[in-house]
């Protein structure tokens, strides 16, 4: 299978970090193919500019990284976004990634003003890590960040969610990131 992770944490010493390391050892057991979009590795530019959103994005000195970055969606069979969330959301870079990759004509364009999404036969993963416990994102904030996701890439064709949360990660012990760890091992290894 084609793989794409796209990965948004700025410390490489993070649970975040552990969780993307432990992924790809189980995805390489059955020989998927990997690619990964490291957000703040590769000091990803998240501002959308007005020449991208309204000129020739073509003129832009970033122009090539996007165009990779889209032809490696295309190319996935699985999308699996691995994130901290920051303020009820995921970190700017991500978002910005979304705003500038996610672009009308590439994940979508407009028939009889409806939206008719391009990102089809796609599945995805999403790996989410929260200080906040499992009754506050679900009944406080009613699972704002995730369904944000979704619903975002759902304008775009890719319906088909699995989704991995992990609360309180700052607070539980040692052994419970390890019991994490191990069941993110058994997701990577579960997709041939």
């Amino acid at each position: 299978m084609n793989i794409l992770i796209i990965y948004a944490h700025p410390n490489e010493k993070s649970f975040c970090s552990a969780i993307k390391d432990n992924l790809i050892a189980g995805l390489k057991i059955n020989n998927n193919t990997i690619r990964i979009h490291d957000l703040y590795y590769s000091n990803f530019n998240p501002k959308l500019s007005k020449v991208e959103l309204i000129g020739d994005p073509k003129t832009l000195s970033g122009y090539k990284t996007i165009v990779k970055y889209q032809h490696d969606i295309k190319w996935a069979n699985v999308i699996i976004i691995i994130h901290p969330t920051w303020w009820f959301g995921v970190p700017a870079i991500l978002k910005g990634y979304f705003d500038r990759i996610l672009s009308e004509g590439f994940a979508f364009t407009y028939e009889d003003d409806k939206p008719d999404p391009k990102l089809l036969n796609k599945k995805g993963i999403l790996i989410q890590t929260f200080d906040a416990t499992e009754e506050m994102e679900k009944e406080l904030y009613n699972e704002v960040t995730s369904k944000s996701i979704f619903y975002t890439w759902k304008y775009c064709g890719l319906e088909d969610w699995q989704h991995k949360a992990m609360y309180r990660v700052n607070f539980v012990s040692h052994e419970q990131r390890i019991k994490w760890l191990e069941e993110i091992y058994v997701i990577g290894k579960s997709i041939n």
